[in-house]
């Protein structure tokens, strides 16, 4: 087998490609992330986390950055769904293909940190968990939450991907005894890293540790390690950092329109109260920040064992489904729901196991124990990394109180690497009682060793300089994605949007008095926004989304077209009301919307590829036209 040429890129060619038919050969199911297709175009549209990045994705491509003053979620996820885009346009499925060849390597990259954590059937076996697991997760999303997978617009996937390259690359640099070049790399990975999710830079400090207890002794080359580590981490995110000097005026990474807001409100709720935590008029990016964190302080302060209280829970909820990776059922119906859960099992368990479930979860901790002690004694302390990982990364979610499938996958794997490393141990452990296959394991041990130290290989100039440009573009992408679109929707007076409109045949063809909207608009009652409308979704009256209570989105006695308009660099949540779904209104279509008295929503003009279509407000009273 080893004689076989080139026998891992064919591995990972196999895992790649294996990875890729499973999960393209699942239609994307329905879920809270990619919601259920609706009238008019019954297409299937991102929703909450999901929609949020797209939505920024799609005001980069006309023209209009992330807004105005605005600094984005998972800047780096968000340009990649931009590039998604402008490869797929704006079918759903199209750009979920594209995403699922890139996620794909997600398997390669497990594949590989588990051979040279613990020999290649350990990288098989996470690998092909990896696959199926996000196999199982389209299945079962239409009855759970909280689900990252392949088929939704989420970032925890490239972030575990990200994270394993980092290990896989730290794992080498301390082996090596901090080789420079290494240590380069390291810095160049955290930084993207970062840019999809702050809360990774937590996995700095553990490699540092890791590193110095390892390379005791060997301070200069550490130090040294260490400074291209900065300089190259600094290459990535140095623009990014500049990009939000321009907007805020201070030095912000993250945003907190959506990270210090969820502080806020969920430190204050553990206190019962539920604070103003919106903008205030004129308030800028900076002053809303210091609120928001001021607010999430105060919250702690008043009653830290309550924080504490809330935090530990949190980690143990962590630790907990960890641990529960592996499942714990009550029954099984069928033969057929061991392979296709029919419900969410998983979410019926309440802390008080049966007696089977007993020595299931005593078998669990124990095959879990068994890696991780299996894990140290081939691989000395670096054996525990992955562990640390884990725990410093959950720690740190924990302390935005936030838990569940989606916040832990992206280092869950950590975990069922500990699983295959103890299964395969008690399988290597039977084959070794037996006497005919005792040798083989033997062999198999002396040829799969643990090296804790590599020879030092330091890149020549040449590698600096290509990865170097290669960081700097990667941070460069997010503040150029702004300037490299022109405007689609520049600014246009309210004299010129009236022209259009009745000089279009949409206006005729809806049955509409022009003399009337002649009138309207010359007593100056109405007043025009143009932009693109995203995301269309008809709500008959009673119907809605029994997932949300959003404004537009829950129940409510009135049928309503609610759609995203990207405009002026913002962008907003339009609640059209409409007794019946309308004929022609495309995603990602050019809208002109005319406001009447009192800012109140009365007409919508929609274009796209040479159709247009011209719809009045369920509001709106032709009577005005007469007292005109």
């Amino acid at each position: 087998m080893n004689e076989i040429p080139r026998l891992e890129l064919w591995i990972c060619v196999a895992v790649w490609l294996a990875a890729t038919v499973i999960w393209l050969s699942q239609p994307v199911i329905p879920s809270a992330s990619a919601l259920t297709p609706r009238e008019p175009n019954f297409e299937i549209y991102p929703f909450i986390d999901s929609q949020v990045y797209d939505e920024f994705a799609q005001s980069i491509l006309i023209g209009q950055g992330f807004g105005a003053d605005r600094i984005p979620p998972r800047p780096l996820y968000v340009v990649f769904l931009a590039a998604l885009h402008l490869l797929a346009g704006q079918d759903y499925h199209t750009m979920i293909f594209i995403q699922t060849l890139v996620f794909a390597m997600l398997p390669v990259l497990l594949y590989l940190f588990g051979r040279e954590f613990f020999g290649r059937p350990v990288g098989v076996a996470v690998a092909f968990l990896a696959i199926f697991r996000d196999f199982t997760s389209n299945l079962v999303s239409p009855y759970t939450g909280n689900l990252s997978y392949s088929k939704v617009f989420l970032s925890e996937i490239p972030t575990a991907m990200l994270l394993i390259l980092f290990l896989f690359i730290g794992m080498h640099w301390i082996r090596s005894g901090f080789s420079a070049f290494k240590g380069f790399l390291l810095g160049g990975v955290l930084g993207a890293v970062m840019l999809i999710r702050t809360q990774s830079v937590v996995v700095l400090p553990v490699i540092i540790l890791f590193g110095f207890l390892a390379g005791k002794g060997k301070i200069k080359p550490f130090m040294k390690s260490m400074l291209f580590m900065l300089v190259s981490l600094t290459l990535v995110i140095g623009p990014w950092f500049w990009h939000n000097w321009k907007v805020t005026g201070e030095l912000i990474f993250d945003s907190p329109e959506y990270q210090t807001i969820n502080l806020a409100l969920r430190y204050s709720r553990l206190n019962g109260l539920e604070p103003n935590v919106m903008p205030g008029p004129g308030e800028s990016s900076v002053d809303y920040n210091q609120r928001l964190i001021k607010m999430a302080k105060d919250a702690m302060s008043v009653n830290p064992s309550r924080a504490v209280w809330g935090v530990s829970n949190f980690f143990l909820n962590h630790a907990v489904n960890n641990i529960l990776l592996f499942p714990l059922r009550n029954e099984i119906k069928n033969y057929t729901d061991i392979f296709v859960p029919t419900d969410a099992f998983w979410e019926k368990w309440e802390g008080q196991p049966t007696a089977h479930q007993s020595l299931l979860l005593v078998f669990y901790v124990f095959l879990f124990g068994l890696g991780v002690t299996t894990a140290i004694q081939r691989n000395g302390w670096l054996g525990l990394m992955p562990l640390a990982l884990n725990l410093i990364y959950n720690l740190w979610t924990s302390l935005a109180l936030l838990s569940g499938q989606r916040f832990m996958l992206s280092m869950d794997w950590s975990v069922y690497l500990y699983y295959m490393i103890g299964m395969f141990t008690l399988i290597g452990g039977f084959l070794f009682a037996l006497n005919g296959k005792r040798a083989a394991v033997v062999d198999w041990v002396r040829s799969n060793p643990f090296l804790l130290t590599l020879p030092t290989a330091d890149g020549n100039w040449r590698r600096y300089v290509v990865f170097g440009f290669l960081f700097f573009g990667i941070g460069s992408a997010l503040p150029l994605s702004e300037t490299v679109f022109p405007d689609k929707y520049p600014p246009l007076s309210g004299a010129v949007l009236a022209r259009h409109l009745m000089d279009s045949s949409a206006l005729r063809q809806a049955d509409f008095d022009l003399t009337c909207f002649t009138h309207l608009n010359d007593a100056a009652v109405l007043s025009f926004t143009q932009g693109m409308a995203v995301y269309p979704r008809y709500y008959g009256a009673g119907e809605g989304e029994k997932i949300t209570d959003k404004v537009g989105y829950k129940a409510v006695d009135e049928g309503r077209l609610v759609f995203d308009l990207i405009a002026n660099r913002r962008s907003s949540r339009i609640i059209f009301p409409m007794t019946e779904s309308p004929q022609f209104f495309p995603h990602a279509s050019d809208v002109i919307l005319v406001y009447g008295l009192d800012g109140e929503l009365w007409f919508i003009y929609v274009k796209q590829q040479g159709r247009e279509k011209f719809y009045m407000s369920g509001s709106w009273d032709p009577l005005l036209c007469l007292e005109k």
